[in-house]
């Protein structure tokens, strides 16, 4: 595809997801600024950080980048969406650490929906209830695409994107769909406000697994 076509879909992609969750226009305005800050990089583990930023580190099958928080759309009280950028123009979502939309990329989540709510980090329940998502994907206009999903802790991975130093206070889960599909696996780090989710990777198709970090790596805790 075209360069110029390809930066038109992008840039249309991020305008249409602002639109959908009613962006304000300084956060459009933020958006057009961000892009040039977080580039791929081979080295972005140890480039310099704006520390007015908040960033994420992404692999795309297995190749790195930075995306910056872009903001955190709020109209979801129970659970508030954040909004992140990558230098070239691909928005993704996370709610409460899990995907919820990925557009700009050659496979897209354009809307991720947990219709009964989604479980609570740290429970760790014996027999865990499921519970569904629904999504739209792109390419082919897959709309509604239903699974039912099981969450269960597990002990930590040993092969994961995941860079830093492993730390007690983090805890490992899989996400495992009905679909018999890829599962998804998550680290949540337990702090003293809650579990807070800093790591996550999901393939959203055989040829195409993202991976994201809280970025830079968060210091390990002091017993």
């Amino acid at each position: 595809m075209n360069k110029a076509i390809r930066v038109a879909l992008w840039a249309v992609s991020g305008t249409s997801l602002c639109l959908m969750t009613a962006c304000s226009s300084s956060q459009s305005a933020a958006f057009m600024a961000l892009r040039n800050v977080a580039r791929p990089n081979a080295a972005i583990d140890s480039s310099p950080l704006n520390p007015k930023l908040t960033y994420l580190r992404v692999t795309v099958n297995d190749k790195p980048l930075l995306m910056v928080l872009g903001y955190v759309d709020r109209s979801s009280s129970e659970w508030p969406e954040q909004v992140w950028y990558s230098a070239s123009g691909e928005v993704l979502r996370l709610r409460a650490g899990r995907l919820a939309g990925l557009v700009g990329t050659p496979v897209e989540w354009r809307s991720v929906r947990w219709p009964a709510g989604l479980p609570a980090w740290g429970a760790e329940p014996v027999s865990p209830a499921p519970y569904k998502r629904l999504l739209d994907e792109m390419p082919g206009y897959r709309l509604g695409v239903e699974d039912t999903l099981r969450l269960q802790a597990i002990a930590p991975p040993g092969s994961t994107a995941w860079r830093g130093s492993a730390s007690a206070d983090v805890r490992w889960y899989q996400e495992v769909p009905s679909s018999g599909s890829t599962s998804a696996r998550y680290a949540v780090r337990q702090t003293a406000s809650g579990a807070v989710p800093v790591y996550g990777e999901q393939c959203l198709a055989a040829d195409f697994c993202l991976t994201w970090q809280s970025w830079p790596p968060l210091p390990k805790t002091t017993p």
